[in-house]
């Protein structure tokens, strides 16, 4: 089988990270077949990529990662006529976008969430954005009419799709990413070493963006801070300072939050490490010992399954996502109630009372998320979709704090 990717959109955060670890699975599940081969469409930043395997051939384009016209432009013309020539089998758009024609059967991945969540469009209040946002849900719309096979990454992200378009439907599944456990494990020292800490180490895994939810968090740390000085520690990977524009229509609340933060670095509670290599953000979960993941609106959480797999306890926004993926493994504040959150993390950390059972449901919950299963339910997908398997039904969690 000759399988083309279309994958230009993945230049930062879970895009880049899904298929760096999507690929290896993906050679082992093609093995079988001497006659496959894998041809990978990417922007400039594929580095990581090239070399990875003598079947995968990667064609880097500019243009097309740039977004907008160029990037439909190449999706609707250039792509379409690239498939003809090479005599592709099947197409994996692995980023919501794809051509609306595909002249060989087309398996779709629906991976961004601000297409569907009525909450960030809410919260976007430039006209301009606004008119981008629905262009892009309707030609995400488009692009899954025009499908064979669309996956989702959650029962959750399925669902904010069905709420505009009639679905689910026949050629619909739900396919969860995986983890690296190989990278992704317990701290050697165990719980007890957590436990000797003085100071209470928080931790948060994501590049900056308005669905994440950032200044909540940062609110709730300066609470925890008023009521007990120097006890918390935050550490970020956001990169806020690094962040060029000082207002962008599309992070609202960029310049609120970026004043928090520079309060509370100057008191010593907050480290914002910027974007922090893959291959470094084991040691980051081992360190910690609670992982705050504040996000409104997600498709699939990597850091959550990361951090579960680390056998780090999870605090999480009240959102079906969230409660899809973590289960008993995590407790639950109302999305964007500092004070709420504040007083989870305080009655968490101070009694110290279910953190063990957390990790250990952590640790069992993370094992469901395999990148072979995701791999094995790709390729499924690409020969028709009889054999895919369901997705894991995980139950509702637990909800703390107010």
């Amino acid at each position: 089988m000759r399988v083309a990717i279309n994958a230009t959109s993945a230049k930062m955060g879970g895009a880049a990270t899904y298929l760096f670890n999507l690929l290896p699975q993906l050679v082992r599940q093609l093995e079988g077949d001497r006659e496959s081969s894998i041809v990978v469409w990417t922007g400039p930043d594929a580095g990581r990529l090239s070399g990875l395997h003598r079947r995968v051939e990667v064609r880097t384009h500019e243009g097309a990662a740039n977004g907008g016209l160029r990037r439909l432009l190449f999706d609707q013309l250039e792509l379409p006529s690239a498939l003809r020539r090479g005599a592709f089998d099947v197409l994996f758009s692995s980023a919501n976008l794809g051509p609306l024609r595909s002249p060989c059967r087309q398996v779709l991945l629906v991976r961004n969430p601000i297409y569907f969540s009525p909450e960030y469009e809410r919260r976007m209040v430039n006209r301009r954005v606004k008119l981008r946002l629905r262009f892009q849900r309707w030609l995400t719309l488009r692009a899954i009419e025009g499908s064979d096979h669309v996956l989702f990454p959650t029962r959750a992200m399925m669902t904010m799709v069905a709420s505009y378009i009639p679905g689910p439907r026949a050629n619909w599944s739900v396919a969860p990413y995986g983890a690296r456990h190989d990278l992704f494990s317990p701290s050697p020292s165990g719980d007890e070493g957590r436990a000797r800490t003085a100071t209470v180490r928080l931790l948060h895994v994501s590049h900056y963006c308005d669905q994440k939810n950032l200044g909540t968090l940062l609110h709730a740390l300066a609470l925890l801070d008023q009521r007990h000085p120097g006890k918390y520690h935050l550490t970020l990977t956001a990169g806020l300072e690094g962040l060029r524009d000082q207002s962008n229509p599309h992070c609202p609340s960029l310049p609120e939050d970026r004043r928090l933060l520079r309060r509370l670095d100057s008191r010593g509670v907050v480290t914002d490490l910027g974007a922090v290599p893959y291959e470094a953000l084991p040691e980051r979960y081992r360190r910690a010992d609670l992982f705050v993941f504040p996000s409104y609106t997600e498709s699939f959480g990597h850091p959550l399954v990361e951090a579960m797999a680390s056998g780090l306890p999870v605090v999480a926004a009240d959102v079906p996502v969230n409660r899809e993926m973590c289960g008993d493994a995590a407790a639950f504040f109302p999305t964007f109630d500092s004070r709420a959150l504040a007083e989870l993390i305080e009655g968490l950390t101070t009694r110290r009372a279910g953190l063990g059972a957390m990790r250990q449901a952590g640790l069992v919950r993370s094992a469901e998320f395999t990148w072979e299963r995701h791999a094995a339910q790709l390729v499924a997908a690409m020969h028709g979709g009889e054999q895919l398997e369901p997705a894991p039904d995980f139950g509702r969690g637990q909800v703390l704090g107010r």
